[in-house]
């Protein structure tokens, strides 16, 4: 019932403030049409019917205000398809952060879509997209019941005083056990293998460091190593055989995943076997860090592809570190692309494992903007999440079309 008489308001305050504005611009009906369909003399005037963002004020409102609004343009005559244009990203700016990124990642927004929707219907869409999070926020004061704090609890926070709010949400600072790692050289708060003192001080000075702290164990860090000056003159003075080294990829793609802000340039593609008479949808990452190409041991098992040669090889991880002899199946496979349009045949060699598990796009504006360049993206999804074919330095460029494009969002389509 609230609700309704709000909406009964906010129809009546929109008629008198369209009679008011009439009246004070001493037009009739008709002139008064013919200015506003310019919409330059009276787009500050409707702005005012926007929704703002403020945290005080329920969605349920901003959603009754939102539709009252409309109403009043509809009674100007100007029709939804005039006004979407502007207020659909006024609108949307207006919302909530939370309720935005929720919107995003909603099917109704169609930003994963491959045709751009006209602005009126996103503005539809939208509409009954806030319509449907009010009333699910009605239904869930029906089903969750109302928690009430027991009064043993609210007496242990009333001696912190009126002023001071419990915060709910989890924070680092709750996860702090009290412990601190005091470095041993110079007694401030970080660890003793990154204080720049350690490696100035002489060995006498650091046993006596040691001693003095009682913290010295049978294993020992870096810095306290007598033998690291003498084995790094060993590595220095040791030839290597660099016909024996294949650039691999770095340590940090084998062994880690991903970061959550980086995009690597992965795609989906299809794998064959020798004969061509069957295929597997895989993932595949371009990196020119690597100066071969690779498949994975089992995918290549799956198809049962023929090697057609055995290479030794070891790698150049990052950081300059050497990898153990290892064989090596030397392959051809045959990729193409995803409906099978585009082939290409490489060379490439077998390894247990390409990489971990990397992210692929994910969605947002930046999808409509490679729509718009006609860019689709493939690894959107697919039943394997592993890597499983990596190109390198040897079919990078051939495989590339040379195309680059900048988008507004700050990435680089390649």
């Amino acid at each position: 019932m609230e609700r309704m008489k709000v909406a009964i308001e906010n129809l009546q305050l929109s008629d008198d403030k369209i009679l008011a504005k009439m009246l004070a611009d001493k037009c009739s009906e008709e002139e008064y049409q013919a200015e506003y369909d310019s919409m330059d003399k009276y787009r500050d005037e409707w702005s005012d019917f926007c929704v703002k963002k403020n945290d005080n004020i329920s969605l349920a409102s901003m959603y009754d205000d939102l539709e009252s609004n409309l109403r009043g343009l509809e009674s100007l005559g100007v029709t939804f398809k005039e006004s979407a244009a502007f207020l659909y990203p006024m609108i949307e700016s207006g919302l909530p952060i939370e309720l935005v990124k929720v919107w995003q990642r909603s099917a109704l927004s169609g930003y994963g879509d491959e045709e751009i929707k006209p602005v009126e219907e996103r503005l539809t869409c939208l509409m009954k997209f806030i319509r449907a999070e009010v009333k699910g926020a009605q239904r869930l004061t029906f089903v969750i019941p109302s928690q009430k704090q027991p009064e043993k609890d609210k007496k242990k926070d009333n001696h912190r005083g009126e002023g001071y709010h419990k915060s709910d949400v989890a924070t680092a600072a709750g996860l702090f056990s009290g412990q601190s790692s005091t470095c041993i050289f110079c007694d401030k708060n970080h660890a003793s293998v990154d204080c720049w003192r350690g490696p100035q001080m002489t060995m006498k000075e650091k046993n006596g460091r040691v001693r003095d702290r009682k913290c010295c164990y049978k294993q020992h860090v870096v810095v306290m190593c007598p033998e690291v000056a003498q084995k790094a003159q060993e590595q220095e003075a040791r030839p290597v055989d660099r016909e024996e080294i294949r650039g691999g990829t770095p340590s940090a793609m084998t062994s880690h995943e991903c970061a959550g802000d980086v995009l690597l340039q992965t795609l989906l593609v299809r794998i064959y076997n020798n004969d061509k008479s069957r295929y597997r949808v895989a993932r595949l990452v371009f990196d020119n860090g690597s100066q071969g190409s690779s498949v994975r041991r089992d995918t290549a098992e799956a198809l049962r592809l023929e090697p057609v040669g055995e290479v030794w090889s070891r790698k150049v991880l990052f950081g300059g570190q050497l990898t153990e002899r290892r064989r090596h199946n030397r392959l051809r496979v045959t990729l193409s692309s995803p409906d099978g349009n585009t082939q290409r045949d490489l060379e490439v060699l077998d390894e247990p494992e390409i990489c971990g598990r990397l992210r692929r796009i994910p969605k947002g504006p930046w999808l409509e903007e490679l729509a718009q360049n006609r860019i689709m993206l493939s690894d959107m999804k697919s039943q394997n999440p592993e890597i499983e074919v990596l190109v390198g330095n040897d079919y990078f460029g051939q495989l590339m079309t040379g195309r680059v494009v900048q988008l507004a969002c700050g990435l680089t389509a390649m």
